[in-house]
């Protein structure tokens, strides 16, 4: 399958190097802000101008920016713009003004072959030339189908790395036919139908107390010292391996998922609603269940996969996988229980993994059988005779009479 993916690749730029990425992030930063500002200004006052005419006045205004990168002052705009038309059309909030402190980045969509950008070890940027990278990736073996852009970010821990955006053809995984049903939780963070538990290992937890004294000793530094930006990168960097753990997990977590089964079945959670429990919202959002899910999904377009999710009320833990029998109550510091109707006990996790994958099952029977009656609906119509026209009549009439009676 053809989908749209970021490399992400560290590179190890010289001093000179570093100056040049600096200088066109801060430049991308004034033209957005700059342009920002006008823009905000003129629209207040009923003036009219010209966005391509403004962006010439701000590039001509400063000399500095003549040897910057022009494609990445250029897609700086463009970003402003999409910004700009997406807050009318009522599609985001209005643009922000960027801040020197927050995430550096700039971007090149200069058209090229992706031969042409990695040469080894080296990768070659606009203007700047070659830049050495670690070589994580095999591009020759990686089936690239179209090279898109590269983006330049500076970290917070004054790395730097560079993202090449291309269209590749992903081998899907093979199918196995298998469908299951999946539980997130906060002592075990993922449950499946099988009785299989990934834990939760609360790498926030690990790491509080280290980042709790990083962050006092750079709240005791004085400001602007080079004494509080050594103790900033050493609390940065604490939040960056904090991070990269985190995520390396989940990628493993739903890499396997998505290998071993062809069907999966979650619930809709509202997890922001979640987090309104004073009590749990530090666990929930250490557990990162958006991000989890949001990690299936993507992957599992890429593979062929199905995701059902069924609904967020759907009581998964109340009801026996047994016998359907529902209790009327069950608080969270029920782990396991017996169910009073059959007899069976059940392990309250792996039972509402088993409940909600024949939930998930049984809406894909359901629509199933919506897209057969709508096809069969379909080939009625193409080849109408007098008899179908009258029994499609007489189930539309049906459907309307229905419809009056429950409203009167």
């Amino acid at each position: 399958m053809i989908v749209t993916k970021s490399y992400k690749l560290r590179l190890y730029p010289t001093k000179e190097q570093k100056v040049f990425f600096n200088k066109t992030m801060g430049c991308s930063r004034v033209i957005y802000n700059e342009m920002l500002y006008n823009l905000s200004e003129n629209y207040k006052n009923g003036i009219k101008k010209d966005k391509f005419e403004l962006f010439k006045e701000i590039r001509t205004k400063y000399e500095w920016m003549k040897k910057i990168d022009s494609i990445a002052l250029y897609s700086s705009f463009m970003d402003l713009d999409s910004a700009y038309q997406k807050f009318f059309k009522k599609q985001s909030k209005f643009p922000k003004f960027k801040k020197k402190k927050d995430k550096n980045t700039y971007r090149n969509t200069t058209p090229r072959k992706i031969k042409n950008v990695i040469k080894g070890n080296f990768i070659k940027l606009s203007v700047i030339g070659l830049v050495k990278f670690r070589q994580d990736y095999n591009f020759e073996e990686l089936n690239i189908v179209k090279y898109r852009n590269y983006t330049i970010e500076r970290s917070k821990t004054n790395k730097y790395y560079c993202s090449i955006c291309v269209d590749v053809d992903i081998p899907e995984y093979k199918h196995t036919g298998e469908v299951l049903g999946i539980d997130l939780g906060i002592k075990d963070l993922v449950i499946d139908s099988n009785g299989n538990k990934y834990s939760n290992p609360k790498y926030q937890a690990k790491a509080e107390k280290k980042i709790k004294h990083l962050q006092r000793l750079y709240s005791k530094k004085q400001k602007g010292s080079k004494n509080q930006e050594k103790a900033r990168l050493k609390f940065a960097i604490a939040h960056e391996k904090l991070s990269n753990k985190r995520k390396d997990y989940l990628h493993k977590i739903t890499t396997k998922l998505i290998k071993e089964n062809d069907i999966i079945c979650i619930e809709n959670l509202n997890v922001k609603g979640m987090a309104k429990n004073h009590h749990l919202a530090k666990a929930i959002q250490n557990a990162s269940f958006g991000t989890l899910i949001s990690m299936l999904k993507y992957k599992a377009k890429w593979h062929n996969r199905q995701i059902i999710e069924i609904g967020r009320f759907y009581p998964s833990s109340k009801i026996c996988n047994c016998c359907g029998n529902k209790m009327n109550y069950m608080g969270l510091e029920v782990r396991e229980w017996s169910c009073p109707v059959c007899g069976e006990h059940h392990d309250r996790d792996i039972n509402a993994a088993i409940n909600i994958k024949n939930e998930g099952l049984r809406i894909l029977d359901n629509v199933k059988q919506s897209t057969d009656e709508v096809s069969e609906t379909n080939m009625l119509v193409e080849n109408p005779t007098m008899d179908d026209k009258s029994a499609m009549t007489l189930k539309s009439s049906d459907s309307m009479k229905q419809e009056t009676k429950n409203k009167r």
